[in-house]
């Protein structure tokens, strides 16, 4: 299973224009620790050459599943299902956050439900919202140390 962060990344960006413009960023970065998290996205930024940046922050993300990263907005899905206790036998609602990427919010909602079709549990889609989320850093055998 993976475990994700999201973190915020501050750097001077060039607009079209010309123009340098401070920005933050949300990147969301497949790692087992804060401390890999952060090696990975400062190695980003330096591959990337972004000028005078910083990280600002690292939470850990309730994000389960990323389905794709072709879109021009990241979405955030609240997924539901139920399961059986196994304790005392009861049926319990279990949520699960899912993220995709998409031009529109019909489009996203497509792909969960897509993707929910191929799970044995009936799933239901309790919300979707649009994330800050510019990017999906995934685990490589290449990430550093």
């Amino acid at each position: 299973m993976n475990s994700y962060f999201e973190v915020k990344l501050k750097y001077t960006k060039v607009t079209e224009s010309g123009a340098e413009r401070r920005v933050i960023e949300t990147y969301l970065v497949d790692a087992v620790s804060f401390t890999e998290a952060e090696a990975r996205i400062t190695q980003e930024a330096d591959e990337r050459s972004l000028l005078n940046f910083e990280v600002k922050g690292i939470t850990e993300s309730r994000i389960e599943n990323v389905l794709t990263d072709e879109g021009e907005w990241s979405w955030k899905a609240k997924i539901s299902y139920n399961s059986i206790d196994e304790v005392n036998g009861r049926e319990k609602r279990i949520n699960s956050t899912w993220l995709t990427f998409a031009d529109d919010i019909t489009e996203a909602l497509i792909q969960f439900e897509k993707t929910m079709d191929d799970i044995v549990v009936k799933c239901k889609v309790e919300s979707v919202a649009l994330s800050s989320i510019v990017e999906v850093l995934p685990y490589t055998s290449e990430t550093p140390n």
